[in-house]
């Protein structure tokens, strides 16, 4: 009997992955209501970028509705009990790494961002791939001094300069590619390195005089790459097409 329960319970869920309304699945095996009113409770959870407080609502919800399942049904199955605390489980997990990635410098869930983009960088096998990500975690960075600057009106001590940093290794990195993937990645940081100087001059009217030095000294560098990556891409250019004058970056 047990066995038959998991096999019809492994069924619904395939039906509700191919997009069966749920509601349908419910109303035609009442059996199994219980355990997919918390289905359903998951399925309506919020947007993958959550606010704080409509993921915390959410699981008060969910855990309100495994109390009402718990007082109705005091014979409720071990293994569908179990089943009904994973599904709280993977919630509370998928909330907490939506929340990590909104997270910005100093705040609790920085780190877990972090972590994650280094997991996800590691799991990655070719070099290009791997660049492809630094260059997506770069602008993330400089997203993040934005939003921090907005927010708090100051920034992290230190976080401007890091990126830079970064910044220089990865552009180390590009020089050492095979042509012509140099060049087309090459191109990529130049733009990206616009952006941050961009992103940086606005900083310069955000930040409290004291972090001004710092906000012009990342200008500065990102003046200086952009200089050093249009000396790159004059040469390769110039290999491209002997004979031919440079053209301005």
């Amino acid at each position: 009997m047990m066995e038959r329960k998991e096999d019809m319970l492994e069924s619904l869920l395939e039906r509700l992955g191919k997009g069966e309304p749920l509601e349908k699945v419910i109303q035609e095996t009442p059996e199994f209501s219980e355990i997919l009113s918390v289905g359903k409770l998951l399925f309506a959870s919020p947007p993958p970028t959550p606010s704080p407080e409509k993921f915390a609502l959410t699981l008060v919800k969910v855990g309100e509705e495994l109390g009402r399942m718990k007082r109705k049904s005091p014979f409720f199955t071990r293994w569908e009990r179990v089943l009904a605390y994973s599904f709280a489980s993977l919630l509370f997990l998928w909330g907490v790494f939506n929340l990590s990635a909104q997270s910005l410098p100093g705040t609790p869930l920085y780190p877990l961002k972090l972590v994650t983009e280094k997991i996800k960088f590691l799991l990655t096998p070719t070099s290009e791939g791997r660049i492809e990500l630094k260059l997506i975690f770069l602008e993330r960075r400089t997203q993040e001094a934005l939003r921090e600057a907005e927010r708090r009106g100051t920034l992290t001590p230190g976080f401007l300069k890091s990126i830079l940093e970064e910044s220089l290794r990865l552009l180390e990195e590009t020089e050492g590619l095979p042509p012509p993937t140099r060049e087309l990645y090459t191109s990529r940081m130049y733009h990206l390195t616009q952006y941050q100087r961009g992103v940086f001059q606005r900083l310069q009217n955000m930040v409290p005089p004291a972090q001004r030095g710092e906000v012009e000294e990342a200008i500065r560098g990102c003046e200086r790459n952009m200089q050093r990556m249009g000396e790159m891409m004059r040469k390769m250019r110039s290999r491209h097409r002997p004979g031919m004058p440079h053209r301005p970056w």
